[in-house]
């Protein structure tokens, strides 16, 4: 038997340490990702997840330089610059985010660019959050339990794992929500 990344199973440790493992619900690992779906399609539940998504994201935001150094100050205000003027508004990246309420977690890719005039001219910046919908992530685990370096794995259309489309795990916004 071997899993869905072509590794040989050895035993019924492999799945949950050692190598691709399934969602940590029990119902989600048997039923699928889309089983999800169709419940969060639901009204009753759909308003339960957006008013616990709001609960976190509601109460507002702010950026506060570490220390009153001119080096912190400018930072801080480069980086509420940033996160003002994202492509998508920062509230709705937030709510990317909290898509880990309902799916355990949640994975969005950061978009950078190189400012090319104003005020922070030739700075990187975020241009932008993209949220990865949860069907299309699977993730490769260590013999502790942690996901590797290289452990976030994009499935395809057809939910199928492909080893050669691995990426660095740090180069993602990860964001987990109870327990697995």
């Amino acid at each position: 038997m071997t899993s869905p990344l072509g590794f040989p199973i050895t035993d019924k440790l492999y799945t949950r340490y050692g190598g691709f493992a399934e969602h940590p619900s029990k119902v989600l690992a048997q039923k699928g990702l889309a089983y999800l779906e169709t419940i969060e399609a639901d009204t009753h539940v759909k308003a339960c997840l957006e008013t616990r998504a709001n609960q976190a994201i509601v109460p507002g935001w702010t950026v506060e330089a570490f220390s009153q150094d001119p080096q912190d100050l400018e930072r801080a205000e480069f980086a509420k610059w940033t996160l003002e003027n994202l492509e998508n508004t920062f509230y709705q990246d937030l709510k990317g985010i909290c898509d880990a309420i309902g799916k355990g977690f949640s994975v969005l890719e950061p978009i950078e660019e190189l400012i090319s005039s104003g005020t922070h001219k030739d700075k990187i910046r975020l241009k932008s959050l993209k949220h990865i919908p949860a069907k299309y992530i699977a993730f490769d685990f260590d013999e502790q339990g942690n996901i590797k370096s290289d452990g976030l794995i994009f499935r395809n259309n057809w939910g199928l794992v492909d080893p050669k489309s691995r990426f660095p795990f740090n180069k993602f916004v990860y964001c987990r929500y109870g327990k697995g």
